[in-house]
């Protein structure tokens, strides 16, 4: 028995230190956080074993369990539990926080009042207000400011204001080394970062009904190779983010997009819309073939197609990247670049008593992404919309009516340049109406002339 514990033993009348003694022994480490035992499989390395340190202790481990004081057991006790991490490789630029069994008191009307965890030291700004409610299974990413000295520390807190409120809390931490390549390592700005090709996206607090105010975070997520687009989708009842318009129950319980529905809170995706466009528009917008000074005049006042059609923001109690909508619907964006990200903004202000939170508004989302790689219409999930086949019956039916005889019927025209006769076929005529719409794009997407350069186009 170590002196510690035989001291406490000796003077029974501090039953919580007893508790914490019992506890140590009992407790060896907490779970694995799923994200970085999947990165330490894949590298063929052990993760190493965490030290576990408890309230008003030091660490300089790479590797780091922080808990409360009477862990797996609950605290009632009211107290400011601090723990510091000590940084003393100057390689260290970011440190992962992982929670891993943590509840705590839910925000009131957005606020964490009575108990919350707060981080400070020589790090960036997060994006994160306090955190409080129910957080199993979210993280998040510190970046440390540069410094010079020998050390360089951060400090964990957790704050309890009231008595007799149980409350628990067991955090993961690790030190990111930055000097060589990391799949850990977060880009510069993200304060999440989600490595899987497929996955799930939650709020803070999702489990206890209620988002925190003062949000303004990025969220982002590995491309794997190949990806072209990817697919976001919530459930009916997972999504419920507050619009910034005052109006009756159901008009507040449809989606909302656009920044004049969604001006305070939302979810912002960069380019959400209905369907991925074709993989080769920019390519053909390019490459395409000239169209014919004699060729007919394009139909008047055309439909534009849905396709084209994209907002940033989203909010309301219904995903969907129709404004109004009752029925949830996945949302699609593009992948143009080696980072996929979205932005999560909440309002710094309270809102009124209930007013909102009434209409059950406030709960915040769950949203699952799925990366695409053939982003060609070819997969059940790329299937061009019915508005979108009617439309293109429209345009090939006058074309029909400007050629009774047949749509591969030849008619000479003649070119203003060179006054030579060109013979030029309606099909041909029709496919170069106009040289920047998606609905011709979709058409040659299917043309028989497709090839294999023209996908590794987009492939990296």
């Amino acid at each position: 028995m170590s002196t510690k514990c035989y001291l406490v033993v000796m003077l029974l009348s501090f039953c919580n230190m007893i508790t914490n003694c019992n506890s140590e022994v009992s407790f060896s480490q907490l779970k694995q956080p799923a994200a970085l035992t999947k990165h330490f499989e894949r590298s063929g390395r052990n993760i190493p074993n965490p030290k576990v340190h408890r309230c008003g202790e030091v660490g300089r481990d790479l590797v780091v369990n922080f808990v409360n004081t009477n862990y797996p057991n609950d605290d009632t006790t009211a107290s400011d539990c601090k723990f510091r991490m000590v940084v003393t490789s100057q390689h260290t630029c970011q440190i992962r926080v992982d929670f891993v069994d943590t509840e705590l008191m839910d925000p009131v009307r957005g606020e964490c009042l009575s108990q919350f965890f707060i981080v400070q030291g020589a790090i960036w700004p997060t994006g994160l207000p306090p955190l409080c409610g129910i957080n199993n299974d979210q993280h998040f990413y510190l970046h440390l400011e540069p410094w010079y000295t020998n050390v360089s520390v951060v400090d964990f807190n957790l704050v309890t204001v009231v008595r007799g409120r149980p409350y628990r809390f067991g955090v993961w931490l690790t030190q990111i080394d930055c000097s060589a390549f990391n799949v850990l390592k977060a880009p510069e700005g993200c304060t999440q970062y989600f490595l899987a090709e497929n996955g799930t996206i939650k709020s803070f607090n999702y489990e206890g009904y209620r988002y925190m105010n003062a949000q303004n975070y990025q969220i982002c997520i590995r491309p794997v190779r190949g990806v072209c687009g990817i697919r976001y989708e919530s459930s009916p009842g997972e999504f419920a983010v507050k619009k910034s318009v005052i109006a009756n129950k159901d008009v507040m319980q449809r989606s909302g997009i656009g920044s004049g529905v969604c001006g305070w809170d939302y979810i912002l995706i960069p380019e959400g819309r209905s369907m991925i466009s074709s993989v080769r528009r920019e390519r053909l917008l390019f490459n395409r073939r000239r169209r014919p000074a004699a060729a007919p005049a394009p139909p008047p006042q055309r439909k534009r197609a849905e396709v084209t059609t994209s907002v940033d923001r989203f909010c309301g109690a219904t995903f969907s990247p129709i404004g109004g909508d009752k029925i949830s619907k996945p949302i699609y964006a593009r992948v143009r670049s080696n980072l996929i990200f979205l932005q999560v903004r909440t309002n710094p202000l309270q809102e009124e008593r209930g007013a909102v939170e009434a209409l059950n508004l406030t709960s915040g989302f769950r949203i699952t992404y799925k990366q695409i790689k053939d982003c060609g219409n070819k997969e059940a999930d790329m299937v061009i919309p019915e508005s979108i086949h009617a439309l293109l019956e429209t345009f090939t039916g006058e074309a029909a009516k400007r050629n009774p005889h047949g749509s591969s019927e030849e008619k000479p025209t003649t070119s203003a340049s060179s006054g030579t006769n060109k013979t030029v076929t309606v099909q041909e005529s029709v496919e170069n109406v106009s040289e920047d719409d998606e609905i011709w794009d979709y058409l040659d997407d299917h043309s028989e002339d497709n090839d294999e350069d023209e996908k590794d186009l987009y492939n990296f």
